[in-house]
């Protein structure tokens, strides 16, 4: 597994969404297409898009090799231990994160979109 973080972050969340979970990218169709396996899109771009400053999202991909055969329940345990690590501390009612599925690269990728932001701290 390789865990990567994207240098965007600024603006709306809507480029970023929009790609992650978009049926088509470059023209082509995904295949299988994208799927949101927890959280809600719209509530973390409603908070994204309400925040005052610049950097307003964090974004990121869980990519896994063809061999890995990663299951529902192992995204599920990947997506859990990412969060707790990348949250220490941070009750899970002062955060929102989406995570979005990737297949069409014959590889499981797991995409993640969180706002900068302490929901208690609104």
């Amino acid at each position: 597994m390789i865990i990567g973080f994207s240098r965007y972050g600024s603006g709306t969340s809507g480029p970023a969404l929009d790609y992650l979970t978009g049926y088509l990218t470059n023209g082509e169709a995904r295949d299988p297409k994208p799927e949101v396996v927890r959280g809600d899109t719209a509530t973390v771009a409603k908070i994204i898009d309400a925040l005052p400053f610049e950097r307003r999202y964090s974004s990121g991909v869980l990519s896994f090799a063809v061999e890995d055969h990663v299951t529902t329940r192992d995204s599920g345990r990947h997506n859990e231990s990412l969060r707790e690590r990348s949250f220490a501390g941070l009750p899970s009612d002062r955060r929102s994160i989406v995570w979005i599925k990737h297949g069409d690269k014959g590889r499981t990728e797991l995409h993640f979109v969180v706002p900068r932001v302490d929901l208690g701290n609104r």
